[in-house]
């Protein structure tokens, strides 16, 4: 199977990464605000448990498809 060249789909996926990276960055810096002693790997063992436990707000109430749940 050849790997999709689309300029679209790529632009896209670098949007996201970069959005996902500057999410992370500012979940460290609340970590730091919120525990001002601690080091570097507790900042990080911390943001490595946020990312494995946080439930989005209303991450299970999306509809699965466009226009269920509209009467």
């Amino acid at each position: 199977m050849a790997a999709r060249r689309d300029p679209e789909v790529i632009a896209r996926m670098e949007a996201l990464f970069d959005l996902y990276e500057t999410v992370e960055q500012m979940q460290v810096q609340r970590l730091r605000r919120e525990f001002p002693g601690a080091d570097e790997p507790e900042i990080r063992a911390r943001l490595l448990d946020w990312l494995h436990t946080r439930n989005p707000i209303g991450w299970m109430e999306a509809p699965s498809y466009p226009g269920e749940g509209k009467a």
